[in-house]
């Protein structure tokens, strides 16, 4: 059995999409408001509260973390 090294060059967009360039904080912050939106759909079906907040916010979560996926 041998085994297969992959050469990922700095041009490749796997190596430019590294988990290891994502900074701390972007993380923190995406998680933060997408588990708020997480946190308000459940009190949405417990309280009868309206779920639409809790999808945009959901959403806004989204939308921080896509642009800087794309970013070099």
């Amino acid at each position: 059995m041998t085994i297969q090294s992959i050469n990922i060059s700095s041009s490749s967009p796997l190596a430019r999409r590294s988990i290891s360039q994502l900074p701390i904080n972007l993380f923190a912050s995406v998680m933060g408001i997408t588990g708020l939106g997480l946190a308000w759909r459940e009190a949405a079906k417990s309280l009868g509260l309206p779920s639409l907040p809790g999808e945009y916010i959901g959403g806004l979560g989204t939308l921080v973390q896509i642009p800087r996926q794309s970013a070099p």
